[in-house]
């Protein structure tokens, strides 16, 4: 109770001693009507989308303003894990994005959606940039537990290109450096890891095909 006794204190010194004028909305006296909103911390996030949504708050009173009413604003925001606002008085709010972890760019239908690391498929338009994530073809049920495997064997997911599922269920994976594997639909962790091995040596330098879809075999091309 002492912090909030202190606040109005402060605030009934600084209308008392300062040349701050309120903001007259109607017959709604605004102490703190908020003219500025920055927006801090977004990496993938295109902020104008944000400031859009948040349009409906400028004039309001920033003393009043409460989170509960920012979350509900970015809810709609898939790609946000996370938001908290901080007041600038006499006249800004902060406000602090955390974002879900992109991990790849789905293609489903002839659509492209973003794909976060808690499976939610995203809208496209609220990343600003595409070029470094890998795009997958199909499998949006499926991807997010073979990319478990793939974190969990600690392949090199920063080399992927692409992703292609297909409808019996297996994967091929296409490196940006050109090689394709091409997986079995059960027990793909051990070819993976074998790939990880072989493809460190000279000697399979002149292959681009790895092909392990045939139990215990690996076909190079």
């Amino acid at each position: 109770m002492k912090k909030k006794y202190l606040r109005f204190f402060l605030l009934f010194f600084f209308l008392l001693f300062s040349t701050y004028t309120p903001f007259d909305k109607g017959h709604e006296i605004v102490l703190f009507p908020i003219e500025k909103i920055t927006i801090e911390n977004t990496r993938l996030l295109n902020e104008e989308l944000i400031l859009i949504e948040l349009s409906e708050i400028y004039n309001t009173d920033l003393f009043l303003f409460d989170e509960k009413k920012l979350n509900k604003i970015l809810r709609n925001f898939k790609i946000i894990q996370s938001a908290t606002a901080k007041k600038v008085y006499p006249n800004t709010l902060k406000i602090h994005i955390k974002e879900k972890e992109i991990l790849a760019v789905l293609v489903e239908n002839k659509k492209k959606y973003l794909i976060s690391d808690d499976g939610n498929l995203i809208d496209i338009r609220f990343r600003k940039d595409q070029k470094s994530l890998p795009t997958v073809f199909g499998g949006k049920n499926k991807f997010i537990i073979f990319y478990r495997v793939l974190k969990k064997i600690n392949f090199s997911i920063t080399e992927i290109k692409n992703f292609y599922y297909f409808d019996i269920g297996r994967w091929d994976i296409e490196i940006k450096n050109g090689n394709i594997i091409k997986l079995p639909v059960k027990d793909y962790t051990q070819s993976l890891i074998n790939y990880m091995k072989i493809s460190k040596y000279s000697k399979f330098k002149n292959y681009s095909i790895f092909d392990y879809r045939i139990k215990d075999q690996i076909i190079l091309n």
